[in-house]
């Protein structure tokens, strides 16, 4: 356990164009935070807080060829999967803010879907006004192929370059209570993961599926397709009616059992 102790700490407020809202990250080191963060697109300038921050305690948890899930606002999940995932947590008083805050690192990250009897891999992209910076020098972020193994997107990886927010607490017991019995949690993993990806969309589900029942074209050339054209072809809106309303009844995904079983296993 670490012993309480001030450092110089830093709130940087992000503003998220995609989402027309600003967004609160945390580092202890803000030249190397923005020396990284400008190398990033869609960068902007940021508005930037100091202060002596308090450190109660950090803990490290490591995993291995895990799924999770990952939920949007209108409640639709779809699950990830990470060859490697490295999750450092600070618990941290900033002004008057207490916190759970946390860097990741993943190695490996896909989308994950189950469907028809077939496992299907399509490489994670990063969204929005992010603080994710690509671990080597491989780029899917135009790659929208799907596979039955995610070995081809090993190098999918990222790194957060500060602190994301992972549980804000309105006082120092709660800090402290959360501190003693904080486990690592799929609905942890989300909470995170929603800071810098999401849900696949309606589009990319709509260029799956028709590749999955045999249409001529690549994914990429379907997805390409549908970004340039707004008619969809004939019955498509009605199969994929269908194929959401088996998504709603959990028809497409393994069980949820499957899935708590394979996070458990994946912690080491």
């Amino acid at each position: 356990m670490t012993v309480p102790h001030e450092e110089e700490w830093y709130k940087v407020e992000l503003y998220d164009a995609p989402n027309d809202c600003t967004i609160n990250f945390f580092t202890d080191d803000i030249e190397d935070f923005q020396r990284r963060r400008f190398k990033l697109k869609n960068a902007e300038p940021d508005t930037v807080q100091k202060d002596r921050a308090t450190i109660y305690d950090e803990k490290d948890f490591a995993l291995s060829n895990t799924y999770f899930g990952l939920e949007n606002a209108e409640g639709f999940k779809n699950y990830l999967h990470a060859d490697e995932l490295e999750l450092h947590f600070k618990w941290i008083r900033f002004k008057s803010n207490f916190a759970r805050v946390a860097k990741v690192k993943v190695l490996g990250l896909t989308d994950y879907l189950y469907i028809d009897g077939k496992h299907e891999f399509g490489a994670t992209k990063i969204l929005g006004n992010s603080i994710m910076a690509r671990v080597g020098d491989k780029n899917f972020d135009d790659d929208y192929t799907w596979h039955d193994s995610p070995k081809i997107f090993a190098e999918n990886s990222f790194a957060s370059i500060g602190y994301l927010p992972s549980f804000f607490f309105r006082s120092e017991r709660k800090l402290l209570n959360d501190m003693f019995s904080f486990v690592l949690s799929e609905r942890e993993l989300s909470t995170l993961f929603q800071n810098f990806t999401s849900c696949i969309d309606r589009e990319e589900f709509w260029a799956f599926y028709q590749v999955l029942k045999g249409y001529p074209d690549s994914p990429s050339k379907i997805w390409h397709k549908q970004k340039s054209s707004v008619k969809e072809p004939p019955g498509v809106c009605a199969e994929e009616k269908k194929y959401r309303e088996r998504i709603e009844k959990g028809f497409y995904s393994l069980t949820q059992d499957f899935f708590k079983q394979m996070f458990a296993s994946s912690l080491r």
